[in-house]
């Protein structure tokens, strides 16, 4: 099993509630009012894993620390979700890595993380 950390852009979001909120409803399952409107969180990238990613999840930095994960679901085109109307093709990257059911991790076991740009492999475990 290969896990991935990203972050979430602190310029998307005020403060950590406000993201957590947001991380929550992306549950993958509950229907916000249209057909096919189930939220889903995505990674936009140039490239995808190359490791498998079965039964992985993808950790997330928030304001320098891991706060919680997400599963991922799947890896693949972004044409694919562009078409089912989860995506607008306002942004370049030809792939999504699309995470879903958001676990928050106790005060505890956040651990400080540094922020970047895109993906990395870690070694941190549920």
């Amino acid at each position: 099993m290969s896990n991935l950390l990203t972050t979430v852009p602190k310029s998307r979001f005020k403060d950590w509630e406000t993201a957590e909120r947001v991380l929550r409803r992306c549950d993958g399952e509950t229907d916000f009012g249209e057909e096919g409107s189930e939220w889903l969180w995505f990674i936009r990238t140039s490239h995808l894993p190359k490791k498998p990613l079965d039964e992985s999840v993808c950790f997330m930095i928030y304001d320098g620390l891991v706060r919680g994960y997400f599963h991922i679901i799947e890896k693949a085109s972004s044409r694919k979700w562009v078409d089912l109307g989860y995506l607008l093709e306002d942004k370049p990257s030809p792939y999504v890595v699309v995470l879903a059911h958001w676990t928050t991790l106790p005060k505890s076991r956040q651990v400080e993380a540094t922020g970047f740009q895109g993906w990395r492999y870690t070694a941190l475990r549920p």
